[in-house]
Order: C-alpha cells, then structure tokens, then sequence
C-alpha cells in the first residue's frame, strides 16, 4: 500500500513506488541515484537516468555504478539530458514514458524505472506546473510497471518550491523536512498523509488543484492522515465544491474522530458535491 512515509534510503523501493529526494550537494544525488539505480538493475528492471546537461557529465554521476559502461552497451541502463524534459509538454512526456514501459516489458523486463534529477526542469523555473507534472508522473507509477526517485537540489531551488513539489509525491527522502504532507494517487482517487494545519492549507489547495475536477464520484481517503485542522478541512471543502460544479462527488473516506467533527463543526457536512463515509477510523 502506497503510505506517503518518510524514507530514510532510496533503496528497498518497489513498483509504484514514487519518491522525491532532497539534497543540498551533487555528491548526495549521485550516490541516493546510484544506489536506487543499481535496485533496478538487480530487479531485472530497465532503468533510465537523467539530469539536465551532456549525457557524458551524466554518465560520470554513476561513477559508482558497478559494470556501468556494459550496462548501458546492453540497454539495460539508458542515460538521458532531462533538460530536454523541460521542453516537452506533458502530453509528450507521458507518451515517452509509457512507451518505454510498453518496450521494457515486450522485452521480459519486470518493468521501468527512472532516477531524475528534477532540479533544473521546470518549465520556465515554475515549480507550481512542475508540480502538475508530478501529480500525472504519480498516476502513472500507481497504475503501470513504472517506480521513480525525483530529485530535487534544495539549495537551488529553495525551501518554498522543494514543498510544493514533494508533497505530491507519496514519499520523501533526502535532507531536511521537505513538508508536512503529502497527496499522492490510490485506486479511485487521491489520498492525503502527514499533517495539515493553517500554515501549509494554501498548499493543499494548490495540490489538489492540479486535478482536474470530473462527473462521477472520486476518493479522497484521509486513513494516513494524522492531523487536520478547521483550515485544512476548508481546503477539501472548496476542493468539494469545484467537484460538484463538474458534476462530481467527492467522497471522503478514513477519516479519524476528530477529523469528522472539525468538519461538522465547521458546517461541511450539509455541502453539496461531498458525502464523508461512515466508518470512522479509531
């Protein structure tokens, strides 16, 4: 089951996995992205390395990797500028990445993964839209053959952005708190984990803005989370309505006790678009 945990290793990171790295020097990246790609290698998986400059620089950063240059020779590793990430739409990065997945496993792979250095692929230096990216990148390694560890150098990009674009993912890693949540894609919708309180519900309104609102009913499943406050819960409740102006419902699940009653006392309960199941977590 996908947790949103904090991870103290790249390594021991399976299918699905979907995991954003922060460090402060090269030196920290090279070997968290060696390790998680030397994983992949000893899976049978193919694996596909990338941060923005010449594929030559690139390759030095897996110095470390055992027979790398055989690797490579056999395709079992491919080495790529991700800068070249930045200059395509996201329609075009998903179709890149799902035909890789489709090659790998024509080819017996078990599956794909990617180690990215995200630092300097933006588009624009937005991190906000980077961020929409990572909430479709995470749909895709919840629902096909793909595990990612995304990079990200904190003292480039600085502590605001490094939060905004972790807390899509369901997993963090690295150096430093990089946030106090995360949302992250599950099986019929998005699920939340961590804590949640009035300093960072803004950001929770902007992650949960890079999906889409659509008819039919969508999860969101607060079973991970350990604290919310009035704040918070009027981030999902203006996430409930923009659903129901599509048409939808929002149906929150797992919430705890408390959560439930923050959200009677704050008069959600009698909101359209939104129905908070019964069977409240202990």
């Amino acid at each position: 089951m996908r947790t949103g945990a904090r991870r103290e290793s790249p390594g021991g990171c399976d299918l699905h996995d979907h995991v954003a790295w922060v460090f402060d020097d090269d030196a920290e990246w090279r070997a968290a992205a060696t390790t998680f790609v030397a994983e992949g290698i000893a899976r049978g998986e193919r694996v596909y390395y990338g941060a923005s400059g010449a594929v030559a620089a690139r390759r030095d950063d897996l110095a470390e990797l055992p027979d790398r240059d055989a690797l490579i020779a056999s395709n079992a590793l491919q080495i790529f500028d991700a800068g070249v990430i930045a200059r395509a739409s996201y329609p075009q990065r998903e179709t890149l990445i799902r035909s890789a997945i489709d090659q790998a496993l024509a080819d017996g792979c078990p599956g794909v993964r990617f180690a990215v250095d995200s630092t300097n692929v933006a588009p624009g230096g937005n991190w906000d839209v980077q961020a929409g990216w990572e909430r479709r990148s995470d749909r895709m390694c919840q629902s096909l053959a793909l595990t990612a560890l995304c990079g990200v150098n904190r003292s480039v990009v600085g502590d605001d952005d490094v939060a905004r674009v972790a807390c899509v993912h369901p997993a963090t890693g690295g150096s430093g708190e990089p946030g106090t949540f995360s949302l992250f894609a599950v099986d019929g919708g998005l699920a939340l984990s961590g804590e949640i309180d009035a300093a960072v519900a803004g950001d929770l309104a902007s992650a949960l803005a890079h999906d889409e609102p659509s008819p039919g009913e969508s999860v969101l499943d607060l079973s991970r989370l350990d604290f919310i406050d009035g704040r918070g819960m009027a981030s999902i409740a203006a996430r409930a309505d923009r659903v129901a102006a599509a048409g939808g419902l929002l149906l929150i699940t797992g919430a705890s006790p408390m959560a439930h009653r923050i959200w009677e006392l704050c008069g959600f309960e009698h909101r359209q678009g939104v129905h908070m199941a019964e069977g409240l977590r202990t």
